[in-house]
């Protein structure tokens, strides 16, 4: 996936309620055939367009193909992931479970 043209405040800034996920655990265990994935996941709760309180022990889950359909902003950065780099992406919706 390509950088995109927003900068990731920008597109925080852009979300009334939502939530920023900046970690997630389990990767591993999605289905490589079917795309369907159910990951642990920490984050920073949004509220009208900016970053609130730390959230923890959530699950986010869904199918890869969904998950990139649901793309509606692509950010400027890229981060490196090993030998591999992904800029930030919003999405217009995620299934969230947790307390």
């Amino acid at each position: 996936l390509e950088a995109g043209e927003e900068s990731p405040e920008q597109m925080i800034a852009g979300v009334d309620k939502g939530l920023y996920i900046t970690e997630i655990m389990g990767l591993h265990t999605a289905n490589p055939v079917s795309g369907d994935f159910s990951l642990g996941a920490a984050g920073l709760l949004i509220e009208k367009g900016a970053l609130s309180y730390p959230v923890r022990g959530i699950t986010i889950g869904g199918n890869l193909l969904d998950f990139l359909q649901n793309i509606d902003a692509v950010g400027n950065d890229l981060r490196s992931f090993g030998a591999r780099f992904a800029p930030s992406v919003r999405l217009r919706s995620l299934s969230v479970a947790g307390n």
